[in-house]
Parts: structure tokens; C-alpha cells; sequence
């Protein structure tokens, strides 16, 4: 064997030698992703307890408003926390760029299929970044095995008296509303590439009023993948992109061990009718 051959098989086995995987691999993004949500609800129902409410409508109204903007800052602390995950040297460099590409590389690639559990899972989650629409999976399926447990587990909790009814009621509204995270996420992929008038009249209203996730709002983190993370709504995006930054400075984040997306495999550029509403705004302005 000559030193090219040995070169291109150490490489390989290099590539495939990540199934090693601990099996505590996902331990610590997983409580970071727990505690996070866990201490921002907290700290909201206690902010409402502070408040002297004129009577109980409206602090049902201002639990339904927190719920609102806590699932959109844990959809963005679920999603800064997977992003920034490593899914390991074998699969960084492996870009699919298609929903199709992405399933062949789950079935076929040898990297892929030797890879961790958790590597996988963390590479299918990043390949959003280069191939945004449409989804590679049922969403609402997914989302259903991971909050449908959690809001049993609310309502046990609430039964035997270990939760607060107010707590118990932001907890049960930001998981219901969980349900329809990735749809709303998906929803402003869906106006990007095929234009608002794809989307149900009522989900472009309510895009446009903000109550969604708006693509000019999504677009900034495809564009650079360090900001805008909450994909609910964005509301809570000011507060985890400061967030975000003060872990930068601090050295908590390593952006050399993710997945390599070159900016431009996904521009996520303007939704076409928008686009051509522009260019007649400014044909009739020149």
C-alpha cells in the first residue's frame, strides 16, 4: 500500500470513527435547554405575581401574553443551544442542500450512519441552515412526541398540588401554543420561497402584525446564524441575541465545531411578491 492509499484510509477511518459517542452526549445542551425554560418561566410568574391585577380577566390576559412570549424564547433557547451543538468532525463538512439530499444522507452516507445518536440528530437539526424549505420531516408529529409528555406532566403536577395554578396555567399555555412553533417557523420559510399568497390570509396577517414569525424577521439568522433564534414569533429575540453575544465574549460558544454553512448556500432573500411589490415602488419612483 502506497502513502496515498494510507493517507486516504486513515482519513476515512477518521471520518467514521465518531459512533464512540458517550451516551451522556446530549446531557448538557439538554439541561441547558431545560433550565433555561425552566428559569425564564419562573422568573415570569413571579414578575405576574408582583403585579396588583384590577382583576383576575386581566391577569389571565397578561398569563396568556407571557405564554406567548415564553414559547418564543424557548424555541429560541432550544434552537441557539442545538445550532451551537457539535455534531462531530465526521459530519461538519457534510452539507445537503435539499429535503432530499438530507434523506439520502440519512440512508446512504457512511459518515452519517456511523455517527452517535445524538451527532445525528444534532446534523439534522443544522441542516436546516442549508436547506430551509420545505421541512425534511413531519414537524407537527415531532413536536407532538416532545410537548404532548410535558403538558401531561403539567396537568400530574397541578393534580397533586407540586404546581402553583398561575404557574400551572403559563406552563400549559406556552406548551399548547408549543404545538404550533414550527409551523409558524415553517410558515415564514413558506413566504420566502413561494410568496404570501401561499400561505392561509389569516397566517400573512398575522405575520404582518407580528403574532407570527415574519421572514424579514427569521431572514437576519440565515443570513449570519448567530442571531434571531426564537422562531415563534421573534419577540424574544432582543433579549437572547444579548444573550448570545455575552456568551461570544465570555468564550461559552465555539463557532468552529458546527455544522459548515457557507453563507451563501442559503440566502433566504426577499418573499417574491414582496420583491416585486419593491420593484414597482421603485420603477414608478424613478
Amino acid at each position: 500500500m502506497n502513502k496515498t492509499d494510507r493517507d486516504a484510509r486513515s482519513a476515512f477511518a477518521s471520518l467514521t470513527s465518531s459512533h464512540d459517542e458517550p451516551a451522556t452526549a446530549g446531557l448538557v445542551p439538554c439541561a441547558l435547554i431545560y433550565g433555561g425554560s425552566c428559569l425564564a418561566v419562573r422568573a415570569a410568574t413571579l414578575a405576574l405575581g408582583c403585579v396588583p391585577w384590577p382583576s383576575f380577566a386581566a391577569r389571565l390576559a397578561a398569563e396568556a401574553a407571557a405564554a406567548v412570549l415564553l414559547v418564543d424564547l424557548v424555541s429560541g433557547i432550544l434552537h441557539l443551544v442545538l445550532d451551537y451543538c457539535d455534531p462531530g468532525p465526521a459530519l461538519r463538512s457534510l452539507v445537503a442542500r435539499s429535503k432530499d439530499a438530507v434523506h439520502r444522507t440519512r440512508g446512504s452516507d457512511a459518515r452519517y450512519r456511523a455517527a452517535g445518536p445524538w451527532q445525528q440528530l444534532v446534523w439534522n437539526f443544522q441542516s436546516h441552515h442549508a436547506a430551509p424549505f420545505p421541512e425534511h420531516d413531519d414537524q407537527l408529529r415531532e413536536l407532538s412526541l416532545l410537548v404532548t409528555p410535558l403538558l401531561a406532566c403539567t396537568a400530574l403536577q397541578y393534580a397533586a398540588g407540586w404546581l402553583a395554578p398561575a404557574a400551572a396555567r403559563v406552563w400549559a399555555g406556552l406548551l399548547a401554543l408549543g404545538y404550533g412553533v414550527q409551523a409558524s417557523h415553517f410558515w415564514a420559510h413558506q413566504r420566502v420561497h413561494l410568496g404570501a399568497a401561499s400561505l392561509p390570509p389569516l397566517v400573512a396577517r398575522l405575520q404582518d402584525a407580528r403574532l407570527l414569525l415574519h421572514p424579514d424577521v427569521h431572514r437576519k439568522h440565515h443570513q449570519t446564524f448567530d442571531t434571531n433564534f426564537c422562531i415563534f414569533n421573534g419577540w424574544a429575540n432582543p433579549l437572547l441575541n444579548a444573550l448570545f453575544r455575552l456568551a461570544v465574549r465570555r468564550g461559552w460558544v465555539d463557532r468552529s465545531c458546527v455544522l459548515q454553512v457557507p453563507p451563501e448556500v442559503s440566502p433566504e432573500v426577499s418573499p417574491p411578491d414582496e420583491q416585486r411589490e419593491r420593484s414597482v415602488g421603485h420603477a414608478k419612483g424613478g
